[in-house]
């Protein structure tokens, strides 16, 4: 049941963007060991004039990408370090960028806060 919600600063060329979603839908799936269907994915674009750093604006032509991960339970502090770099590999061969520029936010787990169809996940 992960929910990943994707943003990308700045612009996307035709030949990343299309079919993105799917790709990153795809590789969330293969990474989090995901049922068919079990994967859901949400992108957004940022327009780069949107986006700043603090003091200076941000390094030049760094375009980060944003990641936010709701799971029904965390794994173990030590799995989730393992977890993070696997999943900014996936996604940053998804969006074609470096891996340094993805940018992964675990949301606490959502056993007992999240429902489906008006179904507390429990």
């Amino acid at each position: 049941m992960p929910i990943v919600d994707v943003e990308l600063v700045g612009p996307v060329p035709a030949e990343v963007g299309s079919g993105l979603a799917r790709r990153i839908a795809d590789g969330m799936g293969d990474t989090l060991d995901s049922r068919p269907q079990g994967t859901w994915v949400r992108l957004r674009f940022l327009a780069e004039q949107n986006y700043a750093e603090n003091l200076d604006g941000g390094p030049e032509g760094i375009e980060p990408v944003f990641v936010s991960i709701l799971q029904a339970e965390l794994p173990p502090e030590q799995q989730l370090a393992e977890l993070a770099g696997r999943l900014a590999t996936a996604i940053g061969l998804a969006c074609s960028c470096p891996v340094a520029n993805v940018h992964v936010l675990f949301e606490p787990a959502a056993v007992g806060r999240l429902a489906f169809g008006g179904k507390l996940l429990t």
